[in-house]
């Protein structure tokens, strides 16, 4: 059994770890914050949640697409096969992108300044 698609798994997952981690901790945030801002925390969960999956996609096209084209013997598509995946692929974050800056920016309307937990505070105090 070959070890090296084994060991480049590890690897890429080790270097995929921070940023995980990072949609981890946004991921718990957007929970958290489930009462006050409904939209905003399924637009970030959601974001967060297809970021991740296509980094899983992202490292099993990079590991296992060149294994399956190479046992099919079609090894002169490797690089088409690479590139196609992604294209497809950062379409797909840049979807998630999307999203998130939707979750960030798209409460504000053009006058407001303030949040709304912040408005809502404001208007108690007058």
């Amino acid at each position: 059994m070959d070890i090296a698609p084994f060991a480049q798994l590890l690897t890429s997952t080790a270097v995929q770890t921070p940023r995980c981690l990072v949609w981890l901790v946004g991921g718990i945030l957007a929970v958290i914050l489930w009462r006050r801002h409904h939209l905003v925390s399924i637009l970030t969960i959601s974001a967060l949640l297809l970021a991740f999956v296509v980094a899983v996609l992202r490292i099993m096209s990079d590991i296992w697409l060149p294994s399956i084209l190479r046992i099919s013997g079609n090894t002169g598509n490797i690089g088409q096969a690479l590139t196609i995946a992604d294209i497809v692929l950062f379409i797909v974050e840049a979807i998630a992108w999307g999203l998130l800056l939707v979750a960030v920016f798209g409460w504000r309307r053009r006058r407001e300044s303030n949040p709304p937990e912040r408005a809502g505070l404001a208007e108690r105090s007058s």
